[in-house]
């Protein structure tokens, strides 16, 4: 039992000593990446104002991809500074009066390009205004990680968004026609860096959708997948519209209601 107490302690540290690592790392790394998009978005800029047939179009080309490039390490590190928040039980939600449809019509808007590359049409089912209290950011993050997911694995077909809701929750539904999920993988595809597919065919660090179940659960919800192998998926996020005064179990989430913070917040 000593020899066990022992060893415990000594796990225990070595996770904070990851965590911590972990914390420090994703912070160092992104402070050169915003200085390169910084300067990045700066040529573009001066690029696209002087018009195609004074700029080098290769150039132009070359600037794109590099800005692409920037913003998927950026979207790796934040994935990093969430696994240390999370751990740590420091994953604040913000909770303000959102609309859930105006989330998914910016994350759309937003990945549109993203969308064309993949050869993904978008089919949104999106009727009247959904209201709830969450975390506009983190809802944000959420849709964004789906329809990423959805645009890996679909396979360049379609990818249909639908919303509805009731008068107590709202429901999002992804739809892929893709690759699919065989049975057995279909709960461990939420575990942190777990996928169902080799690594090699597919890049990522396999934490979207662990990330998107971590704050669902934060804000009282529950996400789900249904599909079968070589059928396309169906992710789904069910959300009450006002959150419980405690988090789900598991959320590990610290709530802090905003006070006059708009939509422009950062995520730090």
């Amino acid at each position: 039992a000593i020899e066990n107490a022992r060893l415990y302690e000594l796990a225990q540290k070595a996770i904070h000593v990851r965590d911590e690592f972990m914390s420090i790392a994703s912070h160092e790394l992104k402070t050169p990446i915003t200085t390169l998009q910084i300067q990045i978005q700066g040529l573009l800029r001066r690029i696209r104002a002087v018009g195609e047939a004074a700029a080098s179009e290769g150039l132009n080309a070359r600037m794109t991809a590099s800005e692409r490039q920037v913003e998927r390490l950026t979207h790796l590190i934040d994935d990093l500074l969430d696994i240390s928040r999370i751990t740590a039980g420091r994953l604040d939600l913000h909770i303000e009066r959102v609309d859930f449809a105006s989330v998914v019509r910016d994350v759309t808007a937003r990945l549109d390009e993203t969308l064309s590359r993949a050869g993904c049409a978008l089919v949104l089912k999106i009727g009247e205004p959904q209201i709830g209290e969450w975390d506009r950011l983190r809802l944000d993050q959420v849709v964004t990680n789906l329809l990423s997911n959805a645009m890996k694995y679909g396979g360049g077909r379609p990818i249909e968004l639908a919303l509805t809701g009731d008068a107590d929750r709202v429901r999002l539904d992804v739809t892929d026609h893709g690759i699919g999920i065989e049975p057995e993988n279909q709960t461990r595809i939420f575990e942190r860096f777990e996928r169902a597919v080799s690594d090699h065919h597919y890049g990522g660090l396999g934490l979207g959708l662990w990330i998107a179940r971590q704050i669902v659960d934060g804000l009282g919800g529950r996400i789900s997948v249904r599909s079968e192998a070589r059928q396309g998926s169906v992710f789904s996020v069910d959300l009450p519209r006002t959150r419980a005064a405690d988090p789900a179990p598991g959320g590990g989430a610290d709530v802090k209601p905003s006070e006059g913070e708009s939509e422009d917040r950062v995520r730090a």
